[in-house]
């Protein structure tokens, strides 16, 4: 597997997310599923991006990672999970 990179700037609540794969193995990636996790683990489905992409979603106060999840098969549920990413903890503040 692996490791995927994934950026999160956040501006008045409003977080703009992008994962990038490996370059070497850069074309084995088509899209991520994102989530986003709060300090108390609980995950909240973001959306599907491409690489290189931007997410936009609005969110409320409080400490996060994101996480990119890439499979190497076009069925979510059966493919083999290629690529994993987390960003950084970040806060976000209203």
């Amino acid at each position: 597997m692996s490791a995927l990179t994934v950026r999160v700037a956040v501006d008045s609540g409003v977080l703009s997310v992008t994962w990038a794969a490996p370059v070497d193995d850069a074309a084995t990636y088509a899209h991520a599923r994102i989530f986003l996790t709060g300090v108390d683990g609980e995950r909240d489905f973001l959306g599907v991006i491409a690489p290189g992409a931007t997410l936009t979603v609005d969110t409320v106060a409080g400490t996060y990672t994101a996480t990119a999840e890439s499979y190497s098969s076009g069925s979510w549920g059966g493919g083999r999970l290629s690529g994993l990413g987390r960003s950084a903890e970040f806060t976000v503040g209203k």
